[in-house]
């Protein structure tokens, strides 16, 4: 799954981490430059990668936000609901135009 230089990285990456737990977000954080996002093929091979269940890395991709499990688009933006409405209804009408473009950006609503 991992092309060859990324295997190489985290064949070094593992005499820098004390335990397979420590390696898990150096890990995904490849995997998602590589891929573009971490699709469920993906974490079962970093599952089996580690030697940690499933559910470790499942649990870890859903937790953090800047880990992504679904393509998105070539930028990203959040936008955080608890901002006052005006600068969050402000900021989308200016990137309303290009938001409308396919592909080009994804956009996520975030609690805090």
């Amino acid at each position: 799954m991992l092309n060859d230089v990324n295997t190489a990285k985290v064949n070094e990456l593992r005499n820098r981490y004390p335990t397979a737990q420590a390696l898990v977000l150096p890990v995904l954080w490849i995997v998602q430059e590589q891929e573009g996002y971490i699709s469920e093929d993906s974490m079962k091979y970093v599952a089996a990668l580690l030697g940690l269940p499933f559910g470790h890395i499942l649990g870890v991709v859903t937790f953090y936000t800047m880990l992504h499990s679904k393509p998105t688009g070539k930028h990203h933006i959040e936008i955080f609901t608890k901002s006052s409405l005006s600068s969050r209804e402000r900021f989308l009408q200016i990137c309303d135009g290009a938001l409308r473009k396919p592909n080009a950006w994804a956009r996520a609503a975030r609690r805090r």
